[in-house]
């Protein structure tokens, strides 16, 4: 019988071979993309947008297909839930994409928000809905809500993320108010408020992102010896010389402090 190796182990195995090492180079709105890695349109953990097969833009340097699998694993290890829904990364070789300003090397990817139905029961997000500032699917006869809760565990992980370091997650601002209103409500730690508060953001150069979650990295130390190059600032606790972020409190913190206070 054919063994199947899971797709986490598969990129560590990927990450240690000097051969298959992907390179972001330049920049994310107009570089490319060396040695692309093929992410799988459905695993475990995430499924793409239908219309990402055809497009071909599952393609994304290693450290980012790791990031969108500890995403998906985090929420589902502490919320349960179905699959992660993902929506454009690159092209293979990076580049131009349609109906994106950026995208171009492999460290961009959208991400639908995680919703429920109007029982709050997880509903699999398989396209892009827009959602107010309630948390309400702003389309005629949309009955599904934001989920808060795992829109929020999403947030957490990438803030957290020490390689790759997160630069951006766009946002639009009235959703944005909503999951740091609910992470002060479940006692966040300070430090993940406080980068949460930094990394989050509405662009003011494209959509609001009302219907997703768009995350950025920095480019790791590699990527930097191959011509990756960030655009805009490095936020304090992200290690300039190494590409990485300073640890983050673990979501354990959290959790314990929900208990104590019986929340």
């Amino acid at each position: 019988m054919k063994r199947v190796v899971p797709f986490i182990v598969l990129l560590m195995l990927l990450a240690e071979s000097s051969s298959a090492r992907s390179i972001s180079h330049g920049t994310a709105q107009s570089g490319h993309l060396i040695n692309g890695f093929e992410i799988p349109l459905m695993n475990q953990w995430i499924q793409f947008y239908g219309p990402v097969a055809t497009r071909k833009t599952n393609f994304a340097t290693l450290e980012m297909a790791a990031l969108l699998v500890r995403v998906a694993r985090v929420v589902r290890n502490y919320t349960g839930g179905l699959r992660m829904g993902v929506g454009d990364c690159s092209s293979e070789k990076g580049g131009d994409l349609a109906r994106h300003r950026s995208h171009n090397s492999g460290r961009d990817a959208d991400i639908l928000f995680y919703r429920t139905d109007w029982r709050g029961r997880p509903v699999i997000a398989s396209d892009f809905e827009s959602f107010d500032s309630r948390g309400r699917c702003r389309s005629k006869g949309c009955q599904t809500r934001f989920d808060v809760e795992r829109n929020w565990w999403v947030v957490r992980t990438l803030v957290s993320s020490q390689e790759p370091a997160v630069q951006h997650v766009f946002v639009s601002s009235e959703l944005r108010a909503l999951l740091l209103q609910h992470a002060v409500k479940r006692g966040e730690d300070p430090e993940i408020l406080y980068r949460a508060r930094r990394v989050l953001r509405q662009p003011s150069d494209s959509s609001a992102h009302a219907d997703h979650f768009h995350v950025r990295t920095f480019c790791s130390r590699v990527d930097r010896k191959g011509g990756c190059r960030d655009s805009g600032g490095r936020w304090e606790w992200v290690d300039e010389a190494h590409g990485g972020s300073a640890p983050a409190p673990g979501p354990q913190h959290a959790c314990a402090r929900e208990r104590k206070n019986g929340d």
